[in-house]
């Protein structure tokens, strides 16, 4: 039963490029979400039963047995016409089979909206103890953790030992990010101003610039009074 789509509330006035309208955010993220979900897994799964049945009788046990694979299957690798990798058709196999397994268990349903996206369940796929994979598809949907947060809990189930980055490293991530931007862009003034429609668009650049000024100002004030006072 397939999920109903979810309605973005109309604003009830215009709202300014430079105004976050937090409802109707969480809505075009919620809709993004569902689509990207369904449409990655129902991919899978129709390509999976196209392999299971020309290959396996319709048998996806069957198919996962590495001994049990169809010589014309195989020949699948050498065929230049076919436009999924082969690698991806296993992974595929894999992924279908996890999903079908989480969903007999009650972990996921998709009659209730309670579905992993296909990245989500790859990454589950890297568990060394593959009885983990339910908790953590669980904590997964109830957290609503991105793909990244789960390749993380992934790496540290696995006994993978991650190096946390330092917030003052993220910050000069960032602050490089930014200094990139404004490199480029002086390098495309003429560019930048002559586009037809830099009129509607210099006001809020010209803020935001502003802005990034003030800000930057009032850090770099505050984080040296810090360090020298250390």
């Amino acid at each position: 039963m397939p999920r109903p789509a979810v309605a973005l509330r109309p604003n009830s006035r215009p709202t300014a490029a430079h105004e976050v309208d937090q409802a109707l955010l969480d809505a075009t993220v919620a809709q993004l979400n569902q689509t990207y979900i369904r449409q990655g897994l129902d991919t899978a799964q129709r390509l999976v039963k196209v392999l299971v049945d020309a290959f396996w009788q319709g048998s996806l046990a069957r198919a996962l047995r590495s001994r049990d694979r169809h010589a014309t299957f195989l020949a699948l690798r050498s065929r230049d016409d076919l436009q999924v990798a082969y690698p991806t058709l296993i992974r595929m196999l894999r992924v279908v089979a996890l999903v079908d397994r989480l969903e007999a268990s009650g972990t996921t349903s998709r009659a209730e909206g309670r579905e992993l996206s296909y990245s989500h369940v790859a990454e589950l796929l890297r568990l060394k103890d593959d009885t983990l994979a339910p908790g953590l598809a669980a904590t997964a949907l109830s957290a609503r953790w991105s793909v990244r947060a789960l390749r993380l809990a992934v790496d540290e189930a696995n006994g993978v030992v991650v190096q946390q980055v330092s917030p003052l490293r993220h910050l000069h991530k960032g602050l490089l990010q930014s200094t990139n931007a404004v490199h480029r862009a002086l390098g495309h003034v003429e560019t930048l101003s002559g586009h037809p429609d830099h009129q509607a668009e210099a006001a809020e650049v010209m803020l935001q610039l502003d802005a990034l000024m003030a800000a930057c100002k009032e850090l770099r004030g505050e984080l040296a009074d810090r360090w020298t006072a250390d």
